[in-house]
C-alpha cells in the first residue's frame, strides 16, 4: 500500500465522532431555547422587553441597528429569532447524526452523494448560532470576561460568548467535511484532503477541554451569612428582603439579561448599588450600615423598573 492509499487513521475517525457529539449538545441547546420560546404565548411582547431594556439599546455595536431595524419590526423580528434558533438547532442535531450514520458498516454507513450539501448545512447553521450568541451576549452589554471575586463560584464565562467559539469550531469542521466529501465525489478520498479535516476536530476538543475549565455552570455556592436574592425578568426573589443593617446580600441572576439591585429611601435617594450582574452570574452586595426601616430596592436597567422589577427592603 502505497503513501497516498493509506486510510484515515481510527483516531482520526474517533475525533470526528467526538466533535460531532459537540455539534450534537450545541445543536440541542438551540433547539431547547427554540421550544421554549414556541411555548411562550406572550414571546413577542417579552422579547420587546428584552430588546427595549437591554444595554446594547442604548449603546455598542448593535445600538444603530436595534433602533433602525428591530425595534420597528419587533413583533417580525421575534417570530424571525425563535424561528432561526430552533431551525439551527435542528440543522446541527441532523447533521451530527449523519456523521454518526457514516461510523456504522456496511449499507447503514454507505456513502450518499447528499452528504457535502449537509455538511455545508451544517457549517452555515453553526454560523447562524454564533451570530445569535453573539447579538444576546452584546445586547446585554456583555464585556471581555474579567477576574472577579463576585465570580468565584459563579460562570466565569457566560453561556451567550461561551457558544460563540464552539460554534465557530463547529463550523470549521463541517467545512472541512464539505471539502473533503466533495473531492470524494468526482474521485477516490485522499490523505490530505481528510487530513485537513483534523485541525478543525483537534479545536473543536480544545474548545471541549475548555468547557470543564471555564464553561462554568450558572450555579453558584451562597457565601456564608449572605442572603440570597435572585433577579429574572423583571422581579426579585424573594421580593420582601428582610435583613440587619450592614448585611450582605448574595445575588444571583437567574434571567436571560443583565440586572442590578438599588436600594433607596423613601425620598428616592440612593443609599446602595450593586454593581450589573451579568446573566447567569452572581455576586455580593454590602448593602452597609443603612439605618433601620423600610427601604425600596428596583432594578436601575433602563425598562427594568418599569416593567415591575421592584420590591422592598426592612433593615432591622
Amino acid at each position: 500500500m502505497t503513501q497516498e492509499e493509506q486510510p484515515l487513521p481510527r483516531s482520526g475517525s474517533s475525533a470526528l465522532a467526538a466533535g460531532a457529539l459537540v455539534q450534537a449538545v450545541l445543536g440541542a441547546e438551540f433547539v431547547l431555547a427554540g421550544l421554549n420560546k414556541l411555548a411562550d404565548p406572550q414571546y413577542p411582547a417579552h422579547f420587546r422587553d428584552f430588546v427595549t431594556s437591554s444595554l446594547g439599546v442604548m449603546g455598542g455595536p448593535l445600538a444603530a441597528l436595534m433602533r433602525t431595524l428591530v425595534l420597528p419590526n419587533v413583533t417580525a423580528m421575534a417570530q424571525v429569532a425563535r424561528f432561526t434558533e430552533l431551525g439551527a438547532g435542528v440543522v446541527l442535531v441532523l447533521v451530527a447524526a449523519e456523521v454518526a450514520r457514516r461510523r456504522l458498516g456496511g449499507r447503514p454507513g454507505a456513502r450518499h452523494g447528499y452528504e457535502p450539501i449537509v455538511a455545508l448545512a451544517g457549517a452555515l447553521a453553526a454560523l447562524v448560532v454564533a451570530g445569535l450568541s453573539l447579538t444576546i451576549y452584546l445586547l446585554q452589554g456583555g464585556t471581555l470576561p474579567r477576574v472577579s471575586p463576585g465570580l468565584a463560584f459563579g460562570a466565569p464565562v457566560a453561556i451567550e460568548l461561551f457558544n460563540v467559539p464552539i460554534a465557530l469550531a463547529v463550523a470549521w469542521l463541517e467545512l472541512g467535511r464539505y471539502l473533503a466529501l466533495r473531492r470524494a465525489a468526482v474521485q477516490e478520498p485522499r490523505p490530505p484532503a481528510r487530513r485537513r479535516v483534523v485541525p478543525a476536530v483537534v479545536a473543536v476538543l480544545l474548545l471541549v477541554a475548555l468547557a470543564a475549565c471555564g464553561g462554568g455552570s450558572a450555579s453558584a455556592v451562597q457565601p456564608a451569612g449572605t442572603t440570597k436574592v435572585t433577579m429574572s425578568e423583571f422581579k426579585f426573589e424573594p421580593n420582601a428582603i428582610d435583613v440587619k443593617s450592614g448585611s450582605t446580600l448574595f445575588l444571583v441572576n437567574g434571567g436571560s439579561a443583565a440586572h442590578d439591585l438599588v436600594v433607596a429611601d423613601g425620598s428616592g435617594a440612593v443609599k446602595a448599588r450593586s454593581s450589573l450582574v451579568q446573566a447567569g452570574d452572581s455576586t455580593t452586595f454590602a448593602i452597609g450600615d443603612l439605618p433601620a426601616g423600610g427601604y425600596q430596592v428596583y432594578c436601575d436597567v433602563p425598562g427594568h423598573k418599569a416593567a415591575g422589577m421592584t420590591g422592598t427592603l426592612t433593615v432591622s
